[in-house]
């Protein structure tokens, strides 16, 4: 999830199921108190290598219109209760077993990812801005022109067209700004990446929360997801080992310009630095 904040280098918050929202200096995302959350449910995330100290319940709008009830973990990765319960969905899949941080989950199933960027559909749901629409091409760009094992097809049209992987849509009955994805499943991508009130800033900036969530439904975690110092933070968002692993050939340290930081800077190119290369070249 990405969320927006106000503070003294302006920065803008990346999360993993993705959201972008403006924040003032003293705001933060409101916590569910732990007593209104399951010790079944706090458990089940600990086993998950989840924070169980960072959760909330939330939800998430389908492609079909309807509202999905879940927990927010993390700040920026939807579950249902379901998923988290069967947490064996989230197996390891095979290839890094130790060591920018990635999840269990890779794209495993599949080689072209078809991205559809919804600007038309039978609800609510507002179309993608013109804005949004080139930052989303330019993100794409970004991952075709590493020549990975896995590639993306991007189009734009309603919900039920042709089949696709992704869905990029735009729900504006959040408040502030931002991004929400999901991450990849049974070895497939993550289906949906949600954004909202994105135009009030630089394409580049959109570009990043694109390439950003993006990012995530292919298995990335954040580059600081130990420490959120993007954020101006010092907080954990979970556990190492297999919920957090570290790729090999990049930094453990802070990364500073990684396309992947919990927080990005109003200044940022919106492109992958070395590191997100040499991660992204690791994986796939």
């Amino acid at each position: 999830m990405k969320t927006i904040k106000n503070l003294k280098s302006t920065i803008v918050v990346f999360s993993i199921l993705m959201f972008v929202s403006c924040e003032t200096e003293n705001e933060t995302l409101d916590q569910a108190p732990q007593n209104q959350i399951s010790k079944e449910i706090l458990t089940q995330l600990d086993k998950l290598a989840l924070n169980s100290n960072v959760v909330e319940r939330g939800e998430r709008k389908l492609r079909d219109g309807t509202i999905e009830k879940g927990y927010i973990i993390e700040r920026d990765i939807f579950m249902t209760e379901k998923e988290i319960m069967q947490g064996d969905i989230y197996a390891d899949q095979g290839g890094i077993q130790s060591k920018q941080y990635r999840t269990r989950n890779l794209v495993t199933k599949t080689k072209t990812i078809k991205i559809k960027g919804i600007i038309n559909g039978p609800y609510s749901n507002p179309p993608l801005t013109q804005k949004m629409r080139k930052a989303l091409k330019m993100a794409v760009q970004n991952y075709n022109e590493l020549n990975l094992k896995i590639n993306f097809e991007l189009s734009f049209g309603g919900y039920f067209d042709s089949p696709y992987d992704i869905s990029v849509y735009r729900s504006d009955f959040r408040n502030g700004a931002g991004g929400l994805g999901e991450w990849p499943k049974n070895g497939y991508a993550g289906g949906t990446i949600e954004v909202w009130n994105l135009d009030q800033f630089p394409l580049d900036v959109v570009e990043s929360v694109m390439t950003h969530e993006i990012g995530h439904t292919i298995g990335l975690r954040h580059t600081d997801y130990f420490s959120r110092e993007s954020c101006l933070e010092n907080t954990n968002e979970g556990s190492a080992g297999v919920g957090a692993i570290h790729i090999p050939g990049t930094p453990r340290g802070f990364d500073q310009n990684s396309i992947m930081l919990a927080c990005v800077a109003l200044t940022s190119d919106g492109e992958f630095n070395e590191n997100d290369k040499k991660a992204l070249n690791y994986l796939y």
